[in-house]
């Protein structure tokens, strides 16, 4: 429904939104290996994601394919993984195409990666990129999702008639921390700030 609003270029879902709490580390193992040795890597970070979540926060496709609306819960599960984890867990070969078995609930369930992403700066914007997954939302549904959107102009013209179209699908669900992806990057900034200048205080 928002996507329809004038100004929306494009929106999407996601559980795990860049550079906020959500989301943690999960290990997950290479099908065919055998046992990992305590060298081998065996944890990546994870999100959850719908479809055109990736067009709509400019992360470009590598390699492979896009979730698309053939990947429900009863479809085979697949993954998309950025560079570092390719890189990371398949430092000879091609990971697309490859099986992973991912401790989580669905463990019994290989999961086949299907495309590659370009790194982001997930957790934090003064961290290196680490090995992460993305799953399809229609697949893997754990948490409360957040709602992005591509916007043309000002975001915060946009709040009230978000705030109108929420309200008119379900009044119980209010829309609360609307952020832009700019104020986040400036929180994340400013604990840097804030740990030098105690640094330098200290010092002094």
């Amino acid at each position: 429904r928002s996507t329809s609003l004038p100004g929306v270029e494009s929106g999407a879902v996601v559980m795990g939104m860049p550079l906020t709490p959500v989301g943690g580390n999960m290990q997950v193992l290479v099908e065919g290996r055998g046992e990992p040795r305590a060298s081998d890597p065996q944890n990546a970070g994870y999100s959850q994601v719908s479809t055109n979540y990736f067009h709509t926060m400019g992360i470009s496709l590598l390699r492979g394919r896009d979730f698309d609306g053939h990947d429900t819960a009863e479809a085979p599960f697949v993954a998309i993984v950025n560079e570092t984890f390719a890189r990371t867990f398949f430092p000879k070969g091609e990971s697309v195409g490859q099986r992973l078995r991912v401790m989580d609930a669905y463990r019994d369930r290989p999961t086949e990666i299907v495309g590659i992403v370009r790194d982001t700066r997930q957790r934090s914007l003064t961290a290196r990129p680490q090995p992460e997954m993305y799953f399809p939302i229609m697949q893997r549904c754990w948490f409360t999702g957040q709602i992005v959107l591509r916007i043309k102009g000002d975001p915060a013209v946009m709040i009230p008639a978000l705030t109108k179209a929420v309200a008119e699908l379900d009044a119980r669900q209010p829309l609360y921390a609307v952020r832009t992806l700019t104020s986040l990057m400036e929180d994340s900034y400013a604990q840097q700030r804030l740990q030098m200048i105690l640094l330098a205080a200290f010092a002094g």
